[in-house]
């Protein structure tokens, strides 16, 4: 049997097609490679969703004023990030909700909205929790 991994989106706004085969010949760098390429893919189209309900710029608002002037030393960061579960954080996320969300979505929407502000908060700091910062080949082998 032969071995590939495919992610296939067909949406309004968004098309896209990655496969890969795989064999003894394929360095488990390149299947690394092209599952980060898909985790990214992922990754923008699950914050482009998430705004089209609650305001996303609320929320860059927010973790700007979180660390401006404050990612001194590392130290810094562990204060900036309680602040992700803190009151501010909490009223803001809560008021970002539909009024019309079902209890389940409304706990869906609070975590989505908390990694969001910690991904946004990292990233000021020069961080990041996804493989952004890894040289992934695009389209490897095509010309």
């Amino acid at each position: 049997m032969e071995e590939q991994v495919q992610f296939i989106a067909n949406c309004k706004c968004w098309q896209a097609v990655k496969k890969m085969k795989i064999d003894d010949n394929v360095p488990p760098i390149d299947v690394a490679d092209f599952l980060a390429s898909i985790s990214l893919s992922f990754d923008s189209k699950l914050f482009e969703y998430l705004g089209k309900i609650v305001d996303l710029k609320k929320l860059d608002d927010f973790s700007a004023s979180l660390v401006s002037g404050k990612l001194k030393k590392e130290e810094d960061f562990a204060l900036v990030l309680k602040e992700i579960t803190g009151v501010n954080a909490s009223k803001l996320i809560n008021s970002l909700i539909p009024a019309d969300a079902d209890n389940k979505t409304k706990d869906k929407l609070k975590e989505y909205m908390k990694v969001y502000l910690l991904r946004k908060i990292l990233k000021f700091g020069n961080l990041t929790v996804d493989y952004s910062g890894v040289p992934i080949p695009i389209n490897k082998g095509k010309k």
